[in-house]
């Protein structure tokens, strides 16, 4: 069996490239083209998409037998940035938000943010982790209740196990602790 590529055996800078991508900086051609002549071949950027066939499917309902009537909503990335942006926009109608290495909320909503947020940030994700100090000044300002964890050792990414920027126990923490504060928020 050929061992998986993680995220140690990846050049940093392929690994900045591919957000590049994924956040629309550069079409595909360009980060294969640029990623190839930083490490010498495609095998390498190739690793790092996503196998969505990997991915687990949930099915959702407004009925399920657990729900409390409250609504928490969490988020990846892009996802991320829409927690944030419901926080905002929802105010009183969302009672918990955790998202994951989403870009921050405008500053100038942050008052209308009623839900207590718990903030999930990889160390080297420096588009996402730039926007945090103005988001956090604005949370505190507001006196919004937040709670913020760096992982260290991650990427932008750290959650999704079908990239190898997939980070097991920061992965496993996070989730842990958004469970929990749900549980907290929700019941």
């Amino acid at each position: 069996m050929i061992e998986p590529v993680t995220q140690p055996d990846i050049d940093q800078r392929v690994l900045e490239l591919y957000d590049e991508y994924c956040h629309g900086g550069i079409d595909r051609r360009e980060f294969l083209r640029r990623a190839g002549a930083v490490v010498g071949g495609l095998a390498m950027a190739q690793a790092l998409l996503p196998r969505y066939a990997r991915a687990q499917t949930i099915s959702f309902t407004k009925t399920h037998r657990l729900s409390t009537g409250k609504l928490g909503v969490t988020g990846f990335c892009w996802g991320g940035s829409t927690v944030n942006f419901l926080a905002v926009t929802l105010g009183a109608d969302l009672q918990a938000g955790a998202p994951f290495y989403g870009a921050a909320a405008e500053t100038a909503g942050v008052p209308k943010i009623k839900a207590p947020l718990l903030l999930h940030y990889a160390e080297t994700d420096p588009r996402v982790n730039e926007m945090w100090p103005a988001f956090e000044a604005a949370l505190k300002a507001a006196g919004r209740p937040y709670q913020a964890y760096v992982y260290p050792g991650t990427q932008h990414g750290f959650h999704n196990n079908s990239t190898p920027r997939y980070h097991e126990a920061s992965a496993k923490l996070a989730w842990e602790r958004t469970v929990a504060f749900f549980r907290a928020n929700l019941a």
